[in-house]
């Protein structure tokens, strides 16, 4: 169940809230054609609209929706309208008898009420369960919303669908208001904006996007960033700027958010934190010119920043000229981050802003480690790092392979991520293998370096030798790489004679192996990729063991 979230508006005389309730999962993500069916309560008989101005205000509210999100509906259009005249005394929180009788508002919704509501829709219009794209708008008499304006139920992505309440005491809102609640249903949450109070941070404030339908504006336009979570955006809409670490400056005109075409909106991500902030300019043209805040004309023109919390939206809110706004005006910059800024140079309404949007390059690591590449056996390598990043990365440094061969230079796919000590595999027909090292740091430039290109020819059987003593009483070990893939046999001969029972990588040396000179076979891999490396121990097997003792073959 979910949570009731309100808003008080001191010049209105009544109270906003939205009711968000458990998120439903669309069955069909196909559904575009969205349906509207809409149960108007009567209180008695009696309603404060007439169909024909209730008619008008809903229709009106979903040609904003289609128009604003051209490429998400193939249609949103209202299907059936129904009256039903409630015998409930209307008290404030029976809701007609949509609520159990004598539930009261409260900061939880009472048990089973989307379980009741959506059934009651369901039963009243003869829909299947959970049906996709399709939207209950009940319309309340005032007396039976209990001061609230509206609430609806949370859908998983924008065609779940669900079911809306708004009230019709509101009437001059209503058209706004069944835009906000219809946007829950879209599965965005709240458009809330940071306070700030004589140029200090005061939190932040629910509802307090000025600029979004789900926000505390009632008009039509959705946000770049709200379209970003539903999937909303078209090609050549937004630009991005992401200058990886580096410097990045440039003029960009932007269009008006509600406008049909054009660039509407920029993606400025923070090199320091991989944070993105949206930037639009609202006009108060087209869509934009029937926004009102809570009912009051509260919008100054200019450019917005906001970013993505979650299914919910974040405006970042500035002192300006007109006070604490979420707008910026020519001449005014707004800090996006440490690194990154948006100067608004100039805004001529339909005209659009021009914005001069600068990203200033990371500082790079204080210190970088050389790497090298060693040559293991005939298609075995490993990186061989000396120093270290400083300072210290955040994560795991990331190693990336590239080989040359006769289709030319690229990266090996098929290594594993490996670090040093560990063993990469080189494909066979390559001639030169070399190695690339990064290191990530918040606040810095991406550290790289890379080793020189090794042949595959160069130290061939190097890596991959015996450990130890040829003496009697003494063991002979056999060093392989580290991170080996697949299974790794051993064999042991003497004098090229195989030594029964002895297939591991350790080896004792007994008496009867006084004089001979010891071999270890190292098998890896099967099939086609078996390769055979033998390592040699130093002279012959003497027979003084531990101690002084002379050991004599038998």
């Amino acid at each position: 169940m979910g949570r009731l979230v309100r808003s008080w508006v001191a010049t209105l005389t009544v109270v906003l809230t939205a009711q968000i309730l458990t998120p439903v999962a669309t069955a069909d993500p196909g559904a575009t054609a969205h349906r509207v069916y809409v149960a108007v309560i009567t209180d008695h008989g009696e309603f404060p609209m007439s169909a024909g101005e209730m008619d008008l205000a809903i229709d009106a509210a979903l040609q904003d929706v289609a128009e604003d999100l051209p490429n998400v509906f193939s249609s949103f259009t209202r299907v059936e309208t129904r009256y039903v005249d409630s015998p409930a005394t209307p008290t404030g929180g029976a809701m007609c008898g949509l609520w159990a009788p004598d539930a009261l508002i409260t900061e939880t919704a009472p048990p089973g009420t989307e379980e009741a509501m959506e059934a009651e829709g369901r039963a009243l219009f003869g829909l299947p369960p959970r049906s996709p794209g399709a939207h209950v708008v009940y319309v309340l008499p005032p007396r039976c919303a209990a001061n609230a304006i509206g609430f609806a139920m949370l859908g998983a992505d924008v065609h779940a669908g669900g079911f809306v309440v708004v009230s019709a005491g509101w009437a001059a809102g209503l058209r706004g208001v069944l835009v906000h609640e219809l946007g829950h249903n879209f599965s965005l949450l709240h458009a809330d904006a940071t306070c700030v109070y004589q140029g200090a941070s005061c939190g932040v404030i629910e509802y307090a996007d000025c600029y979004a339908p789900v926000g505390g504006n009632f008009g039509s336009v959705f946000s770049t960033a709200e379209r970003v979570i539903l999937g909303a955006v078209q090609p050549g809409e937004v630009q991005t700027v992401d200058a990886g670490g580096g410097a990045f400056e440039a003029q960009i005109r932007l269009a008006p958010r509600s406008a049909p075409s054009g660039l509407r909106g920029i993606a400025v991500t923070d090199p320091s934190s991989g944070e993105v902030t949206y930037l639009d300019y609202r006009s108060g043209t087209g869509l934009d010119a029937d926004a009102e805040y809570l009912g009051v004309s509260f919008c100054p023109t200019g450019v917005t920043a906001t970013r993505i919390r979650g299914r919910g939206t974040l405006l970042l809110r500035r002192d300006g000229p007109n006070g604490s706004t979420g707008a910026a005006v020519a001449g005014e910059t707004i800090q996006i981050g440490a690194y990154a800024s948006a100067t608004v140079l100039g805004a001529d309404g339909d005209g659009g802003a021009l914005v001069a949007v600068r990203v200033a390059p990371l500082p790079p690591f204080d210190r970088l480690p050389r790497v090298g590449v060693e040559h293991l056996n005939g298609r075995w390598v490993r990186a061989e790092l000396t120093g270290r990043f400083s300072p210290d990365p955040d994560g795991p440094l990331r190693y990336t392979w590239y080989v040359e061969d006769a289709t030319g230079s690229h990266p090996l796919t098929s290594a594993s991520p490996s670090g040093p000590g560990d063993a990469t595999r080189v494909p066979p027909g390559a001639t030169r293998v070399w190695v690339e090292v990064a290191a990530e740091k918040r606040g810095r430039l991406r550290g790289v370096v890379t080793s020189r290109p090794v042949s595959m020819t160069e130290g061939a059987g190097l890596q991959v030798r015996l450990s130890g003593k040829a003496q009697v009483g003494r063991t002979l070990s056999v060093r392989v790489p580290r991170g080996l893939e697949g299974p790794v046999r051993y064999r042991w001969f003497a004098d090229r004679r195989r030594i029964d029972g002895a297939d591991r990588r350790r080896l004792r040396l007994t008496p009867d192996l006084v004089g001979t000179r010891i071999q270890a076979v190292v098998i890896t891999g099967r099939g086609a990729d078996r390769e055979r490396t033998v390592c040699r121990a130093k002279g012959r097997v003497e027979a003084r063991g531990r101690g002084g003792k002379r050991w004599y073959p038998r």
